[in-house]
C-alpha cells in the first residue's frame, strides 16, 4: 500500500489491516459476550469485541471511540479515560517505530512477516 506521502490514512490503513478483519468476523471475537452496569446500575449482557480508536476511524462497530460532546458527567470522565488510554498506547507504538524502522513501513515489505525481520 505505499503511495505518495500523506495519501496512506487510517481509514485507509484499517481497510487493510488483518487484526481488524478478525476482530470483525472471527467468531472468536464476534460471539464474545461481557457483562456490562449502566450508569443506573442496570446490568446486561453484551456480545463482540472492539478496538478503542480516535475520530478518525471508520465507523465499525468493532471501532469505538469517544462522542465529541455529552452532558453526563460519568460518560466525559469515561471519555476522557479512554482518550488518555489511546494517547499513551500510540505514543508506545510510536516510540517503537522510531526504534525499529520496519515497524513504520511494513507495508512495503509484504513478502515477509514481521516477526520473521524483528526476531
Amino acid at each position: 500500500m505505499p503511495g505518495a506521502y500523506g495519501t496512506v490514512n487510517d481509514k485507509t490503513i484499517i481497510k487493510s489491516d488483518l487484526a481488524v478483519e478478525k476482530v470483525r468476523t472471527d467468531p472468536l471475537f464476534t460471539d464474545y459476550q461481557y457483562e456490562v452496569w449502566s450508569s443506573s446500575r442496570e446490568h446486561s449482557t453484551m456480545k463482540g469485541a472492539y478496538s478503542i480508536v480516535d475520530g478518525g476511524y471508520l465507523q465499525w462497530k468493532c471501532l469505538q471511540c469517544g462522542l465529541g460532546t455529552s452532558s453526563d458527567n460519568d460518560y466525559i470522565y469515561w471519555r476522557r479515560r479512554m482518550e488518555s488510554v489511546r494517547k499513551d498506547i500510540a505514543c508506545y507504538f510510536g516510540r517503537l517505530k522510531q526504534r525499529f524502522n520496519i515497524l513504520r513501513i511494513p507495508n512495503l515489505l509484504r513478502t515477509k512477516k514481521i516477526d520473521d525481520m524483528m526476531f
